[in-house]
């Protein structure tokens, strides 16, 4: 992703980050993907979710609650 951020720019990529996480929770939610998992697997009980963001050498991480 060429976001014009440096490496040092920690507080920009953060932000960046979490408003990415944002949008995959987002879209999960918006397309349905756990619901979709319940219906095709019989015996799941629970699905768990999770938006994932990476940018340069750092990650986050974020449960996506039904």
């Amino acid at each position: 992703m060429a976001t014009g951020i440096k490496d040092n720019d920690r507080g920009k990529i953060k932000t960046m980050m979490a408003g990415k996480l944002d949008e995959a929770a987002k879209q999960i939610h918006d397309h349905a993907y756990m619901e979709d998992v319940l219906d095709d697997e019989p015996l799941a009980r629970k699905v768990r979710a999770y938006a994932v963001c990476f940018c340069k050498k750092r990650c986050m991480v974020r449960e996506v609650v039904a």
